[in-house]
């Protein structure tokens, strides 16, 4: 039996009182059992996650991004297997924070553009 979880990788197994545990080869530190989102994701991606966070349909973000629908099925799909969710709520919960400095940024992206534009 060899498998790895959050605290590392796992060398065996016993029972106690129907009770099992597992042998995990020792480490300095568990890894983190909640990846980095910004890393697993892709630009594209991450773009696509905001727009459905802020409520466009598939066909909305294809006409926005100027890409296929198709496509836009294929991150999502990408995207639900990344972050082993199963709806486009279940994504939008795990990204909220990721999201949120997207909107964050282009919010303050384009207050720049309008005070150089009044410049």
């Amino acid at each position: 039996m060899s498998d790895v979880n959050a605290y590392g990788l796992v060398v065996g197994h016993f029972q106690v009182n129907k009770q099992f545990y597992l042998i995990v080869q020792a480490q300095d530190k568990p890894r983190d059992p909640k990846p980095n989102l910004a890393e697993i994701l892709t630009h594209r991606e991450l773009q696509i996650a905001t727009l459905v966070a802020i409520g466009c349909s598939n066909k909305q973000i294809a006409n926005r991004l100027k890409i296929s629908e198709w496509t836009i099925s294929t991150h999502l799909r990408r995207i639900f297997i990344k972050l082993s969710v199963t709806s486009r709520a279940a994504m939008i919960y795990r990204c909220a924070s990721l999201i949120q400095e997207v909107l964050l940024e282009d919010k303050n992206n384009s207050t720049n553009e309008k005070q150089e534009y009044k410049s």
